[in-house]
């Protein structure tokens, strides 16, 4: 699991060499670190680029072209495996994830240049141009979780389901969410949430092995009651805390 090897090998053509839904989660998370060191030169180049007025385009119109060709080409890119057999490989082999990656990157530039606008040069924005949280924003905050739901249960071929299932509602949150303008967004910047978000990858990163050995110890349908999933989940948010507060301890 260290050398994260399930990932980029199977011992046939339907088992893993060692199979972690956690440990394919860090390998494409350790791809894309490597991946984003070339990245992140080239989107500072560009941005210099443009800043310096060498390109015709702005960085926000540059960047924008980049996010909606890295997502032509993730489509095509489902389109082309529609047919084939990946299995779980379509999500965790890292170089499947390249067209998201970059398609992230532009976006976050996007929304970072909408965000950071009228601050000063130290990077603070001035009271005065602090908007107060917004109904329409409040609208589409919550309309967001709503759009997740309700695409999960839209009948589609897996390589459609992919696209839609997860891509568009990740967008579109990413899109409302960021800059914080609605009441909801003013909610989770709350100090009680900001922790809950801050124990999250904890959580994720320990539940596969809190379920597993729940179920080795308990008979094999008790997660599938209310009282075994309560459980699990209730042991699994205890360790998280545990291990989060270990984590990120600060000093000094």
């Amino acid at each position: 699991h260290l050398l994260l090897v399930q990932a980029w090998w199977k011992t046939d053509p339907i088992d893993c060499f060692a199979f972690s839904e956690v440990g394919w989660f860090l390998s494409v998370i350790m791809f894309l670190y490597l991946l984003s060191i070339p990245l992140r030169k080239a989107a500072l180049k560009i941005i210099d680029s443009c800043e310096r007025g060498s390109s015709k385009l702005s960085v926000r119109s540059l960047f924008l072209m980049i996010f909606a060709a890295s997502l032509i080409l993730l489509v095509a890119y489902c389109l082309l495996l529609r047919d084939a057999d990946t299995e779980f490989w379509e999500y965790a082999f890292p170089p499947a994830r390249i067209f998201e990656y970059i398609a992230g990157m532009s976006l976050g530039v996007v929304l970072g240049t909408v965000r950071d606008a009228g601050r000063d040069e130290k990077g603070i924005q001035p009271e005065s141009s602090v908007k107060s949280p917004s109904v329409l924003y409040t609208v589409l905050e919550i309309v967001a979780p709503v759009l997740w739901i309700a695409f999960l249960f839209l009948p589609l071929p897996e390589w459609g389901f992919r696209i839609v299932n997860w891509l568009i509602p990740v967008v579109f949150t990413l899109v409302v969410y960021t800059p914080g303008r609605g009441y909801i967004s003013a909610l989770f910047r709350m100090k009680p949430f900001v922790y809950l978000g801050g124990i999250s990858f904890a959580f994720y990163l320990i539940h596969s092995m809190i379920l597993n050995a729940w179920k080795a110890c308990v008979t094999p349908d008790a997660l599938g009651t209310v009282l075994g999933c309560a459980f699990a989940f209730v042991l699994c948010f205890a360790v998280s805390v545990l291990a989060a507060s270990i984590l990120t301890r600060r000093h000094g």
